[in-house]
């Protein structure tokens, strides 16, 4: 099991923002965001040497309209790293699914691997990371991205891997 600190910087010009003036009966605003972290992971139970690398995630958000504040938006999508685990270079391709909820800030995502390319082709394993936070600010009802990267700094991303090569 390897564990990942995170340093998260939110790219914001790759999202995109639909209109905010839907009908009443759209249920899901969709955006887009890419989260470029600089990974440092820790040598967990005997894993030497450790991890290092860069991760990028792309996400699809769901965002309540105004009848849904207060509820858990989704977001889906895939985490590229490359780097080193052990003494493997290469890429991992993760898939991640998760939710952040508006009235504590907390975010939790499931990560699974999908492949691997270079020494860490065969890899499968799976994880997730959590990122606790307090109430956001007074009369803040949609999750404000800036503040999203600023969320996600210092998470901690948790990945069990078995290498099958």
């Amino acid at each position: 099991m390897y564990t990942l600190s995170t340093y998260a910087v939110l790219d914001h010009k790759t999202w995109v923002e639909a209109p905010l003036d839907r009908p009443s009966t759209t249920t899901e605003i969709p955006r887009m965001t890419s989260v470029k972290s600089e990974a440092e992971f820790h040598k967990a139970q005997g894993h030497e040497p450790g991890m290092q690398g860069q991760a990028v995630t792309h996400l699809t958000w769901s965002h309540p309209t105004t009848e849904m504040v207060g509820r858990p938006s989704v977001f889906t999508g895939q985490t590229l790293f490359v780097g080193q685990i052990g003494r493997r270079t290469g890429t991992l391709t993760l898939s991640c699914t998760g939710t952040y909820t508006p009235k504590t800030g907390n975010l939790k995502a499931d990560l699974e691997v999908l492949w691997g390319t270079g020494d860490l082709e065969g890899a499968k394993g799976d994880g997730g990371w959590e990122r606790l936070a307090g109430p956001p600010d007074a009369g803040t009802s949609w999750l404000d991205l800036a503040s999203h990267a600023k969320l996600i700094t210092g998470a901690e991303v948790v990945l069990d891997l078995e290498f099958l090569n």
